[in-house]
């Protein structure tokens, strides 16, 4: 589908190489957002659903990230901390 295409296109050019840092308080009291695999955004999610969601597979280390404390798009590997929480 072609909005989903345009949708997909539209996440990853938000997503940054640039890695990001937050306090471990900041990560936990978050209400999380991401990239599926269909191109859609998911959320909001607390940490643990996020915890679920990256256990399971569905959110990955390259899924796009956001929440309000974080002013862009980020790939989680690139939210320092972020994946010690995940783990």
């Amino acid at each position: 589908n072609a909005y989903e295409d345009y949708l997909r296109d539209a996440f990853a050019s938000f997503c940054r190489n640039a890695a990001a840092e937050y306090t471990a308080e900041q990560l936990q009291a978050a209400e999380w957002y991401f990239q599926t695999g269909e191109g859609e955004m998911d959320g909001p999610q607390d940490l643990d659903s996020l915890k679920k969601a990256f256990a399971s597979g569905k959110v990955e280390l390259s899924t796009c990230v956001w929440c309000e404390e974080i002013d862009a798009w980020l790939e989680v590997m690139e939210v320092k901390g972020l994946t010690d929480l995940l783990a």
